[in-house]
């Protein structure tokens, strides 16, 4: 149910205390929702209430048949799912999330349900920092969240020529995730075109793909520095064969193509924090990386909690598998390992109960193995 509209001119009652409230269309700081319709409602004007705010998800709600947009505005209150689910999230369309930018806190919120059979199947991002589900980017909290909900490609696109940060809850983080499950999987289907397609461009072209965030982001010029803790990951990730690859340029640009993909994060950069999280899910590729006439050298990196970046991981566990069938071409950065593909690696990790197989003779840089 909606709460009132609160504030403006007031009539005091002589000798019974009451008051009479106009509405001037200001959100009260409660708001209880039971229906997919209250919840569209809420997400068209979610921006406009105060960070003092709290909006409640009060029982189960299916948005299959609800049009559901994104808050185009910052979310700076906090919206507690109150452990009920969100169904039907492939009804979810225009840019792919509930929450552009979240600033406030999202708690408690469960995606589906267990068992779902549901996979969101989309063709390319409209925009260049993606996330599925909950956030586009996240400044403030997000935590003690749930997905059953899995992702897959439509096959008839390429993800370039933009950059893309793919997570269940969050695509770029600087703020704080933290107690997050995820058991969706995630399949980048490239039958009929290229991960990352990189042609006649100057720009470094990124695609960060994990099931609970896309890119862990820190700045220390711009003050904020992004933190997962705490997360599980059960569900793979899976890069099928076909005509496709990771990378493919044509040789015509100037710049590398980046394709960063991990259990918890896809990259996670110098000066954010991964630490005591735990993946058991499957990460498996089975198509390789193609560079064309060209001589760029692109960079790939594949890693059971975060695929790369400057981060280093702490009391993490990888428990696992990691198969490259993938056959790049030779002078590719290509690296991967229990952990991550990058070369820094934090203390505590545990990744003995990790299979690693690697059946691509071209490929580069193994990393916190078992061998």
């Amino acid at each position: 149910v909606f709460a009132g509209l609160v504030c403006g001119n007031s009539d005091e009652t002589s000798g019974t205390g009451t008051v009479s409230v106009q509405n001037i269309g200001i959100p009260d700081p409660e708001l209880h929702i039971t229906t997919a319709e209250e919840f569209a409602n809420f997400l068209s004007s979610a921006g406009s209430y105060p960070a003092n705010a709290t909006i409640y998800l009060d029982n189960d709600i299916d948005i299959s048949t609800t049009e559901v947009g994104t808050v185009a505005d910052t979310l700076v209150a906090t919206f507690d799912g109150q452990n009920h689910s969100i169904n039907g999230i492939n009804g979810l369309r225009k840019e792919k999330c509930f929450f552009k930018y979240n600033a406030g806190t999202i708690r408690n919120v469960v995606l589906g349900k267990s068992g779902d059979q549901e996979t969101i199947v989309l063709g390319n991002f409209s925009t260049e920092n993606a996330c599925v589900i909950l956030a586009m980017q996240n400044l403030g909290t997000v935590e003690n969240c749930v997905n059953y909900v899995s992702y897959g490609r439509a096959n008839d696109k390429n993800f370039g020529p933009k950059s893309v940060s793919f997570g269940f809850f969050v695509g770029t983080n600087k703020g704080i995730v933290r107690n997050c499950t995820n058991y969706g999987n995630i399949y980048i289907v490239t039958t009929a075109g290229k991960f990352l397609k990189v042609t006649k461009t100057t720009k470094a072209y990124k695609n960060y793909f994990g099931t609970i965030v896309g890119n862990n982001d820190a700045s220390a010029e711009e003050g904020y520095a992004g933190t997962v803790t705490g997360c599980v990951n059960h569900g793979g990730i899976y890069l099928p064969s076909g005509e496709g690859a990771p990378i493919q340029n044509d040789g015509s640009s100037t710049k590398a193509g980046y394709a960063y993909i991990g259990g918890i994060c896809g990259r996670s950069g110098e000066g954010a924090t991964i630490d005591n999280c735990t993946s058991d899910g499957v990460i498996e590729i089975n198509a390789g990386v193609s560079i064309g006439e060209g001589d760029t050298e692109n960079v790939v990196r594949f890693g059971g909690i975060y695929g790369g970046g400057q981060c280093s991981a702490t009391n993490c566990t990888s428990k696992g598998s990691i198969t490259i069938n993938a056959y790049g071409d030779s002078n590719q950065d290509y690296r991967y390992g229990a952990i991550s593909g990058a070369d820094s690696l934090g203390e505590g990790n545990v990744y003995n109960e990790c299979t690693l197989t690697c059946n691509d003779n071209n490929s580069h840089g193994l990393r916190n193995s078992n061998e």
